[in-house]
């Protein structure tokens, strides 16, 4: 278990910018008809960086050279995360969730892997 100073020094880490994760959600109109709209679903503060060294020759390699980090302190609401109808919204711009990682520091962080909408 960390000492409370690093994990103070931890908290402080993610109050960088708010990100909006939204859902993907099939709406049915009056007639019948249905749409499908993302729809905001949790505001939290997150941490943003971009891939460097090993990782990004890696995301170059199959075209990915836009995809970004987005480091979260961990919620129980997140284990609901999924790639195919979850997108995050970070200042003004939108970035599809390609992978969740779960880090090994008793569970105390998540990192996102996302790519920017094109």
């Amino acid at each position: 278990m960390k000492p409370k100073a690093e994990v103070m020094k931890d908290l402080a880490r993610v109050c960088r910018r708010k990100v909006v994760i939204q859902r993907k959600e099939t709406v049915t109109d009056e007639y019948g008809d249905t749409t499908t709209t993302w729809a905001d679903w949790r505001a939290m503060w997150a941490e943003r960086s971009s891939l460097w060294g090993r990782d990004y020759y890696a995301a170059l390699a199959v075209g990915e050279e836009q995809t970004v980090e987005f480091t979260l302190r961990y919620a129980a609401f997140l284990d609901e995360l999924k790639t195919d109808t979850h997108r995050l919204f970070y200042a003004g711009e939108i970035y599809d969730i390609r992978q969740v990682d779960y880090l090994d520091d008793d569970g105390m962080w998540i990192k996102l892997r996302a790519v920017k909408h094109t």
